[in-house]
């Protein structure tokens, strides 16, 4: 009786662990301009438009520090409301695949330790010297590889790219609401006369 009970309270702290809200950097989804800002301070840059009739703004921050990496961070907004947030990762030599992949393999296990198993991923084993990088890995093809997290509408994804313009390698994390971002694409519904 004592492991059923036990069991029973382990099984509800996870559900209840697993539907809380996804925050990153203490910020969640949904939040306004202003409140990252009074967190993240004063961005490097603001950019603001009308994006498919709806108001966008991406705020800009060239220098800041995510998972014990440099990085640059952008925050994008719709309609005011936080959906997507993406963290470029300072690599010291852009050109070479294995410190890419070195910080690729980090960022996804300690994402693991944080947020569970990744749901999907395109490199199956994620231990750093698993994967041989042959020589058209080394060149950047394929040139795109990800390992992503779903947690209820949202989404984690660390990102390993090759860029065929810079000849360089870039590793970036992105946090995206899935709801904000589909009303975001889909752009404001006529909804005069339903």
């Amino acid at each position: 009786m004592r492991r059923i009970i036990l069991v029973c309270i382990i099984l509800i702290t996870t559900a209840f662990a697993y539907s809380e809200e996804l925050k990153f950097r203490n910020l969640s989804f949904g939040l306004s301009p202003e409140d990252v800002i009074a967190q993240e301070g004063q961005p490097d840059k603001i950019r603001e438009e009308n994006v498919k009739g709806s108001d966008y703004t991406l705020l800009e921050y060239s220098n800041n520090s995510v998972a014990g990496y440099d990085v640059a961070m952008t925050f994008a907004f719709t309609d005011r409301e936080f959906f997507n947030s993406t963290y470029l990762i300072k690599l010291g030599n852009p050109k070479d695949a294995y410190e890419c992949f070195d910080v690729y393999y980090d960022l996804c296990n300690k994402l693991d330790r944080v947020y569970g198993k990744s749901s999907w991923s395109a490199l199956p084993d994620l231990k750093p010297g698993t994967i041989e990088l042959t020589e058209e890995v080394l060149r950047g093809k394929p040139s795109f590889y990800t390992t992503t997290w779903e947690i209820e509408d949202d989404t984690i994804s660390v990102t390993a790219h090759y860029s065929s313009h810079s000849s360089e390698w870039q590793v970036s994390i992105t946090y995206m609401s899935q709801k904000r971002a589909l009303t975001f694409r889909q752009g404001k519904i006529d909804t005069d006369g339903l």
